[in-house]
């Protein structure tokens, strides 16, 4: 099937490769009509398979694909960029077996990226824009491909990947507010179209993470201008993603995987994934990967869109057959090849069955346990009212039922194993329902806290004397406990809904430097939500006492932990 889509003279229009400017008009305006170019689902499907994905999840993708009008990236050429902190990761044809290469700069990495999407642009057919944020000596500020003639693509795409190796950064500055407003007004001017054929732009934001003023200051107003124009952007037909070329972990991809993991530790999160997500041809559920634990309900709606496209039919509902449920999931996994897991570094199924179940089983053992709980007062905005997402009609909150258990089945032809032969296999021990069993809250033999130090030390140290920490996973998964509601002695805030919650499922069986890797990685998130200068303005005495000790505690069990 082929589509075509019509681009106006004055509508998203982009520049031969290595023409425009930024600076007065955003991407160039004054470029001649864009030719009626097609979008071919075959090339989409070829690419899929390319990046090694499931088949099914072409549907979903496809769906995306036809509503994306265009992608602008904009990339941050400061002189921060060139700090050898990063890596580059790189696979086989295939994309089985990685490489990473480390030492490069940020700047490497980013062109790397650029030269991926660069390539899957001109064999998918997507519009796409690159502009740089500073200028660059003699070197172009803006690059374009599948934006005019298709006879052209190829020098095109050669171009641009050329061009990345000759970019100067020698600015300071990271002034990402104004190119963002300059986008804002370009997009605008087509908003009427985009919103009648019901299509989006793209705009993905590639950035070391330190906005600036135009003098290179990164201070409280440059970062209020940040957010702020972020807000206007938000308000068009847009996709925003953040692609960020540095952390502690020094790589945005190891970054991706283990977040994805701490809170959903069932799914491989392979590369194809990743690459989609970064081009904006992610559903909408992909995006919550890496922000809460999936409920059945979840998981199912993810699975269908992965792996079954439409036909949803071959995937019992959960809620309805749970152990058919998990049996068919069973089936579909072992159809489909193994691919490669960036975080255990060796072949992995797609979906961890056997963990799924026993997440299952301790969400269940939790649920059964809890007791009515007293809220606190409220202060700041209702929570229901923060967040749309959290109406959609793919994510009911419910509560499975323990399923029955797999047998030992021998080794599938495409180099599965049963569930069971499979965990003892990748894991340091293998998981059982015991480990679901020791996850699940425990009936304490000590009575409840008597107030807010009381709590935090029964959060943090081990029964009964309260004086030897306990592990940091348990910590870290623990962190709701002193929230609100769970926590009478400390009052409610708005900023308390916006924890997102640690599968505790994502450190059982871990062990080495995958253990340790999670284990940074979440007690780094925790202490960015906790840490003082991220904290309202309008914290009580107890809010503030409860965040200060958290941070504290977190700052101790690092230094237990990996010293």
């Amino acid at each position: 099937m082929m589509r075509k889509e019509e681009v106006r003279g004055d509508s998203l229009e982009q520049s031969r490769s290595g023409t425009g400017e930024i600076e007065e008009h955003g991407p160039d305006d004054r470029t001649q009509s864009l030719s009626i170019m097609p979008k071919s689902d075959a090339a989409l499907q070829s690419y899929i398979d390319y990046i090694g994905m499931p088949k099914g999840s072409f549907a979903a993708v496809a769906e995306v694909y036809a509503k994306m009008n265009s992608r602008i990236w904009l990339l941050e050429n400061s002189f921060a960029m060139g700090e050898l902190d990063s890596h580059v990761i790189k696979s086989d044809p295939e994309f089985q077996v990685i490489e990473r290469l480390d030492g490069v700069s940020r700047w490497a990495e980013l062109s790397h990226c650029v030269g991926f999407h660069a390539k899957m642009a001109s064999r998918c057919w997507i519009p796409t824009q690159f502009m740089l944020v500073n200028e660059s000596g003699e070197m172009p500020r803006n690059y374009s491909v599948c934006m005019s003639n298709s006879d052209e693509v190829k020098a095109e795409r050669e171009y641009i990947i050329d061009s990345m190796n000759h970019i100067q950064l020698e600015e300071r500055a990271n002034p990402l507010a104004r190119q963002i407003r300059k986008l804002v007004k370009y997009i605008s001017k087509d908003i009427n179209r985009l919103t009648e054929n019901d299509t989006f732009v793209v705009v993905t934001i590639c950035t070391q993470g330190v906005p600036t003023d135009g003098n290179g200051s990164s201070n409280k107003h440059a970062k209020r201008e940040f957010l702020d124009s972020l807000r206007e952007l938000d308000n068009l037909p847009v996709r925003i993603v953040f692609r960020l070329t540095t952390d502690e972990e020094k790589n945005s991809e190891l970054i991706d995987i283990l977040q994805v993991y701490l809170h959903n530790p069932w799914l491989t999160y392979g590369v194809g994934i990743h690459r989609l997500r970064e081009a904006g041809l992610g559903t909408d559920i992909w995006d919550f990967l890496d922000e809460k634990p999936f409920d059945l309900m979840e998981v199912r709606k993810f699975c269908v869109d992965f792996f079954l496209g439409k036909n949803g039919l071959s995937l019992r509902n959960p809620n309805v057959d749970l152990s058919g449920f998990f049996e068919d999931l069973q089936n579909i996994i072992w159809k489909e090849k193994l691919v490669w897991n960036p975080l255990k570094n060796r072949l992995t199924p797609w979906i961890d069955v056997e963990k799924l179940r026993l997440i299952t089983k301790r969400n269940a053992l939790k649920n059964k346990s809890k007791k009515p709980l007293r809220r606190a007062t409220t202060t700041g905005r209702d929570p229901a009212a923060m967040n749309g997402n959290t109406s959609s009609d793919w994510k009911p909150n419910i509560s499975g039922t323990p399923g029955v258990g797999f047998s030992a089945d021998p080794p599938t032809s495409n180099g599965h194993e049963s569930p069971n032969h499979k965990l003892k296999r990748h894991y340091g021990r293998s998981a059982s329902s015991d480990d679901a069993m020791a996850a699940a809250p425990k009936q304490s033999s000590t009575s409840g806290p008597k107030d807010l130090e009381d709590a935090i030390k029964q959060w943090s140290r081990k029964a009964p004397d309260y004086t030897k920490l306990k592990p940091m996973e348990d910590i870290l998964v623990g962190v709701p406990e002193l929230f609100p509601p769970n926590n009478p002695f400390v009052e409610s805030h708005e900023h308390f809904f916006k924890w997102k919650e640690f599968s505790a499922d994502a450190f059982i069986g871990e062990g080495g430097d995958e253990l340790k890797a999670l284990l940074k990685r979440a007690s780094r998130k925790s202490k960015l939500f906790m840490h003082p200068d991220k904290m309202p303005y309008d914290c009580t005495p107890s809010q503030e006492t409860l965040f200060k000790s958290m941070w504290e505690i977190l700052q101790e069990s690092e230094s237990k932990t990996f010293e």
